[in-house]
């Protein structure tokens, strides 16, 4: 979650995100599972190609054969598939008596989050790149490039509570895991 450049946060960031998306594989495997039919193929497609995208960007930045703003763009359309893919597991969700309203909401907030990402991430890199490197501060940049860095707030203060509340979830049986 550290996005500087000083030792040793920089570069643990890097690999941080070069694994987290692989670890979020089984998530998606598992909701798979629970519903087995329907829009969560489509998800799962989406997520795991969201996850290979997103990881193997980083993999390839990490060893240098892209710079920061090809990385940049790679990483956001990798979670933005991720974001896809939640959102089409929140309409699931939505529908599961034993699933809080609370958690679907919140779910369907990750979702577009990260989806924004892959829109504006995509639209608006130069600003967020100039941004991030320092070129640029807040007053210069489109108003609508702030939606970025909002959406980027929620995906790295969200994912993590999501993904905990979601284990939690598991831990405790409100999916019932089909065999």
């Amino acid at each position: 979650m550290f996005s500087v450049k000083t030792e040793p946060y920089g570069p643990m960031s890097d690999v941080a995100y070069a694994i987290t998306p692989l670890l979020m594989l089984p998530m998606m495997f598992a909701f798979r599972q629970i519903y087995p039919a329907g829009t969560t193929l489509w998800a799962l497609v989406l997520g795991v190609l969201g996850a290979v995208v997103a990881s193997g960007n980083q993999v390839i930045f990490l060893l240098k054969v892209i710079d920061l703003k090809q990385s940049m763009l790679g990483f956001s359309v990798g979670l933005g598939l991720i974001g896809a893919a939640i959102l089409l597991f929140s309409l699931k969700l939505q529908t599961d008596p034993a699933v809080s309203g609370g958690f679907t909401v919140f779910s369907f907030v990750l979702g577009a989050a990260l989806s924004i990402g892959l829109i504006l991430g995509t639209f608006f890199l130069d600003d967020v790149y100039n941004l991030a490197a320092g070129a640029m501060d807040y007053s210069a940049m489109k108003p609508v490039a702030y939606l970025v860095l909002l959406s980027g707030a929620v995906n790295q203060l969200g994912l993590p509570v999501w993904l905990l509340l979601l284990g939690r979830m598991f831990l405790k049986g409100t999916f019932p895991l089909n065999s």
